[in-house]
């Protein structure tokens, strides 16, 4: 992306795509599900849709034509969910999928209603009720939409493999982070509506050419019983993350089991608890596609958290490019913010347990308090010598310069703002960010809300002043949705 382009007078909407879903009149279609962009072996780029009504669409990305549509199950309806309107009406599709670029088959996890139902003979008024809700796992061709061959795989009535007290039940669980491929296998994340009902957060993975579960893994491990819920897996719509050395990270919220309180002991990072709530965790995949956790960050404060709704996990856990992002004593590092306002920057080889720091405080590479809760993936910008960007609800987001001490640590120093502040709702999305073919200067930053200018774009790195980042142009747009990311 050329900012001369990007700030000149050509660059601006091209086409606007209606979507004609409008399952029982309940009104137009969301989409919490990121689009995914896809080239056929026609050489046509195509933009691929999934919709809370559990509607797909392929459309062409250069004129907006839809080119094929497909339902797939009735929609779940939020009035089941006993007032919890996060999402609402319909719950639908509503985590990232992932394309396995090698053979061009689209994977996504779809929530809805058992057989009985899909007549679709009910009303808002009159829903089947939340234990008639079922999740299923799809696998769908690109080219035209339709399902491969034994597919769907039904999820509900799932046995966790660490624990077998707990079962998956599809009407308390909730989808919502971007799914992860790793070879052969494809990895989901699990939480809940609202911190509802005994819900298991959770890390379900899937073969990817028979669609058999491989690994069914409660962040609530053994020996919790089914009355214990917590450490959701949901990080804003954010995604699982994967290092390409064998390591998944991802990052928890809420959790009830209080493990750590119940010994009042530190636990270093090489030991994680079975309960891994408000956590920071590095998951081994194995070569049968289970995983394993081997090391662990969470807040000192954890049981403070948990009592005020403070989920650590409200953002993915995401990895720092290694060739900008490192120092001599942290060669890998990561980031991660919560509901709580701080910013954990960690040492992804060794992510500092619990209460291992002095005065049994974390043990993190630094932390950074913010004014307020962060629902957003950082913006990362490798170039200029490398910028990390928080997206503050309620206020501007910051900008923090990377630079490593004379000592070798690293530091993260906030050295500029938006000039615009964030939606006073939940709303403002993942950053992120784009250059001219990597070259100095070409950086921009990108972000969604809500309210306001509802797509941004600055040039990402600071004026030499010191002072705000530049807004090169805005755009408003109506029906963007929360957590979004361009």
């Amino acid at each position: 992306m050329d900012p001369s382009v990007v700030g000149g007078d050509s660059f601006g909407q091209l086409w606007r795509a209606a979507l004609p879903g409008n399952f029982q009149g309940i009104g137009a279609e969301q989409i919490f599900s990121q689009p995914l962009v896809y080239t056929l072996s026609d050489g046509i780029q195509y933009v691929y849709i999934a919709t809370t009504q559990n509607n797909l669409y392929k459309i062409n990305a250069k004129t907006g034509d839809i080119i094929a549509s497909r339902n797939m199950h009735v929609p779940f309806l939020t009035a089941d969910l006993d007032g919890c309107v996060d999402i609402n009406p319909t719950v639908g599709v509503t985590a990232t999928g992932v394309i396995d670029p090698d053979t061009g088959i689209w994977y996504l996890t779809a929530k809805t209603y058992s057989d009985a139902f899909q007549n679709g003979a009910f009303s808002k008024t009159s829903p089947p009720g939340r234990l008639n809700g079922r999740y299923y796992f799809h696998a769908i061709n690109t080219a035209d939409l339709s399902e491969v061959n034994g597919f769907p795989k039904l999820i509900d009535g799932l046995q966790f493999r660490n624990n077998p007290n707990r079962m998956f039940i599809g009407g308390n669980q909730h989808a919502r982070p971007g799914m992860l491929q790793v070879g052969d296998f494809i990895y989901t994340g699990w939480a809940s509506h609202c911190v509802k009902w005994n819900f298991t957060g959770a890390v379900i993975g899937f073969h990817r050419t028979t669609g058999a579960v491989v690994e069914a893994f409660a962040m609530e491990g053994g020996p919790e019983p089914n009355t214990i819920p917590g450490a959701g897996v949901w990080m804003s719509g954010g995604g699982l993350a994967y290092d390409g050395k064998g390591s998944m990270f991802l990052a928890s919220g809420n959790g009830y089991a209080s493990q750590l309180k119940a010994t009042g002991n530190s636990l270093p990072g090489r030991q994680p608890p079975t309960s891994l709530e408000e956590a920071a965790v590095n998951f081994a995949i194995g070569s049968d596609g289970k995983i394993t956790p081997v090391d662990f960050f969470m807040p000192w404060e954890k049981t403070q958290l948990d009592g005020a709704d403070k989920d650590l996990g409200t953002s993915p856990l995401e990895l720092l490019p290694t060739d900008v992002f490192k120092c001599a004593n942290v060669a890998r590092m990561g980031v991660v913010t919560g509901k709580s306002g701080k910013t954990y920057w960690l040492n992804l080889d060794n992510l500092g347990g619990y209460q291992m720091g002095p005065n049994k405080l974390d043990a993190a590479v630094q932390v950074t308090q913010n004014e307020n809760s962060v629902y957003a993936g950082a913006g990362v910008m490798p170039l200029g010598g490398g910028y990390i960007y928080i997206n503050v609800i309620q206020y501007q987001t910051h900008v923090f310069k990377f630079s490593c001490s004379a000592s070798g640590d690293p530091q993260f120093t906030l050295v500029s703002n938006t000039p615009e502040k964030n939606a006073y709702i939940l709303g403002v999305g993942h950053g992120t960010t784009t250059s001219l073919n990597g070259q100095e200067g070409t950086g921009l930053l990108w972000t969604t809300d809500v309210e306001g200018l509802n797509l941004r774009i600055y040039d990402a790195i600071p004026p030499s002043d010191g002072g705000n980042l530049k807004l090169i142009k805005a755009f408003n747009i109506p029906g963007v949705t929360k957590f979004s990311r361009p």
